[in-house]
């Protein structure tokens, strides 16, 4: 269960290692927003703006069926650039998987790349692809047919 009592130390944290010479300090959760929703609503404001600062990356992966019958990780990788640090400070969080999707040169990788790509080399099929993706209509343009 995420509370603010365990998030808080660990953004504090996550300050001091991002201000600090080795700025270190990657917070992975699926949703940073459940980061945010656990404080009062007073408090969030400063909140999104330390982790808007503070934030190297989020890294989420969900276990999907493979062909050959195992679980093989599709994931999502942000990277906290500024145009994502200011989405996060605006709360402007539904506009992040756009900026991930549209984001490939600056390192993230969206849920639906990480999904295309295990169906493109044979990992998954079509249908498990689709059937894990949160965007379907995006991934099946990606797909194609």
């Amino acid at each position: 269960m995420i509370n603010s009592e365990l998030v808080h130390p660990l953004l504090k944290f996550s300050f001091v290692c991002a201000s600090g010479p080795r700025q270190r300090g990657i917070i992975y959760t699926p949703l940073s927003e459940r980061i945010i929703d656990v404080f009062p609503a007073e408090e969030q404001k400063q909140i999104r703006v330390e982790l808007s600062i503070s934030l190297l990356g989020v890294f989420s992966q969900k276990l999907v069926p493979a062909l050959d019958g195992t679980l093989v990780p599709a994931y999502e990788f942000m990277v906290n650039t500024p145009a994502i640090s200011h989405l996060i400070r605006e709360g402007r969080v539904k506009d992040l998987e756009l900026t991930i999707e549209n984001g490939m040169r600056d390192g993230h990788v969206s849920f639906n790349r990480s999904l295309l790509q295990l169906f493109q080399n044979g990992i998954i099929s079509r249908e498990t692809a689709l059937n894990y993706s949160q965007d379907k209509e995006t991934l099946q343009g990606l797909i194609g047919g």
